[in-house]
């Protein structure tokens, strides 16, 4: 005797469903797409830090247009140190002791920049000499900046007490207005001591790319949806076999 399948599907559930997997099969393929992004940035990122150095900030401005990864590439070039009362100094802390990263503006031809010049401690903050201009070297790895119109409310921009790259020139005189404004979309993290460039490791950003994980449990989710689905059905004798 042949037995034939039986299925009468309940519309509330049935609907709950279909709602459900639309949703889960749509993150699914959104994990998916992530993924391509993600592994296509990690690619550009480790082409970014093994990449010859650069040696002009023309170089560095060309590449942020062009949308080029440029972050922590290594750099070597040479330029000026422009006059300023004192560098403007920016929030940290090394095991535990509170310390000031030291940014010096930087002229390398028609353009200004700032350069990070390392740390110094909080207690020597305020016996940084004048910086009046000189050449200099800078050798280190580029660092992009996110740029915002106001400070964090807790920076106090008259007493050089910064808590993120954001130097406001309305607050501080450091000559830069005149030269046409400093080019605030990146700066340069120097490696003190660092004979060149190429001697320098390869540095990259830690950035997580879990999108697979992710996609399979999305298209897990919604297969287990399915199961469900079946067994409910079959458990209140809405789908099966009959002879």
């Amino acid at each position: 005797m042949m037995r034939s399948f039986y299925f009468r599907p309940q519309p509330v559930l049935t609907l709950i469903t279909v709602i459900a997997l639309a949703i889960l099969i749509k993150l699914g393929f959104w994990q998916k797409a992530r993924l391509e992004w993600k592994t296509e940035l990690l690619a550009s990122v480790q082409a970014a830090a093994i990449a010859p150095p650069l040696t002009s900030s023309t170089e560095i401005i060309d590449g942020l247009a062009s949308g080029e990864f440029i972050e922590f590439r290594r750099v070597d070039l040479k330029a000026k140190t422009a006059a300023m009362e004192t560098p403007f100094l920016v929030f940290t802390a090394r095991n535990r002791d509170i310390s000031w990263r030291k940014f010096q503006l930087i002229k390398d031809g028609p353009t200004l920049f700032f350069a990070d010049m390392g740390v110094v401690a909080d207690d020597s903050r305020d016996d940084i000499p004048k910086i009046t201009a000189d050449s200099i070297r800078l050798i280190g790895y580029i660092r992009t900046a996110e740029w915002q119109e106001e400070p964090r409310s807790e920076s106090s921009p008259k007493a050089n007490r910064w808590f993120g790259f954001n130097p406001l020139p309305d607050e501080n005189d450091w000559g830069y207005l005149s030269g046409g404004g400093a080019d605030m979309r990146f700066f340069i993290e120097t490696v003190p001591g660092a004979a060149n460039a190429e001697s320098l490791p390869p540095k990259e950003p830690m950035i997580a790319n879990n999108h697979f994980d992710y996609m399979l449990t999305w298209f897990a989710l919604a297969i287990i949806l399915c199961v469900f689905y079946v067994l409910i059905h079959i458990r209140d004798g809405r789908a099966g076999r009959r002879s």
